[in-house]
């Protein structure tokens, strides 16, 4: 019933819906023009019988919707270097399954705005899903122009974030590598070596070697930064070596 009251709307009055969600819009903030059909929205769901009352709802919300069924197989299905979206929105009524694929695909995803898209809310079902990583928590309840204000509002925040980043996001590191090597390093072999450094002999997680320090270079998948550990262990001086730790992580110890 719902779905059938959500695709009958007639045409003045959605002409007249339209006009009105432009005005409340604008009148949210003047100061930060933002048009929804700019972004480009990659989604997957779950296949359920509220799948068609979600998608209808999304696409009513995101002008350009890409969407995709999800499959128990596609744990990991984001290139780490996959720029080519803006918004990652998955759809379904399994808050634990869409948590756990979130979870998955945290790094690739790290820069997008992630959100949530439910039948129907619950305060338990939101706390998961925000807990595991998404922006926002949406249902087909919700007004469109609420979804969209509330998207901006992601927007800016990062936006502020990408332009002033916190002073204490990174602690203070020491840029002299030369005790550590002779050899001359490239970039990321460098940001890479003093993470290792300034850890003071303590484990490094490779989830964190994976992250660049400008928020604007490069994510490295687990591979590359065995890769460059690997170069790095030729370049450092004799009393020096990277162990590889049980848990995923990298330690420099002086011998």
């Amino acid at each position: 019933m719902m779905e059938h009251s959500l695709s009958s709307e007639s045409s003045p009055d959605k002409g007249m819906r339209d006009a009105e969600r432009e005005d409340l819009i604008c009148a949210a903030d003047i100061s930060a023009p933002f048009h929804m059909d700019e972004l480009s929205v990659r989604s997957r769901h779950l296949r359920d019988r509220n799948h068609g009352l979600r998608s209808q709802w999304a696409r009513g919300v995101f002008p350009q919707f890409e969407d995709r069924q999800y499959h128990e197989t596609d744990t990991r299905i984001f290139s780490r270097h996959d720029a080519d979206f803006d918004l990652f929105l998955f759809h379904g009524d399994d808050p634990g399954r869409m948590s756990r694929f979130l979870k998955a695909n945290r790094i690739a995803v790290s820069s997008k705005i992630a959100l949530a898209l439910l039948a129907r809310r619950s305060a338990t079902d939101t706390t998961m899903l925000l807990n595991a990583g998404y922006d926002d928590v949406f249902d087909v309840t919700m007004d469109a122009v609420e979804a969209i204000i509330r998207v901006r509002a992601i927007e800016r925040r990062r936006n502020v974030i990408r332009l002033h980043p916190a002073k204490t996001a990174e602690p203070a590191l020491s840029s002299d590598l030369s005790p550590y090597v002779v050899y001359r390093l490239s970039p990321r072999e460098r940001d890479i070596l003093l993470k290792l450094a300034n850890a003071c002999g303590r484990p490094v997680p490779t989830n964190h070697l994976c992250l660049p320090f400008n928020a604007e270079g490069p994510l490295l998948n687990k591979e590359a930064v065995s890769v460059f550990i690997s170069r790095l262990r030729k370049k450092l001086r004799p009393r020096f070596t990277i162990r590889s730790g049980h848990n995923a992580t990298y330690t420099l110890c002086e011998s």
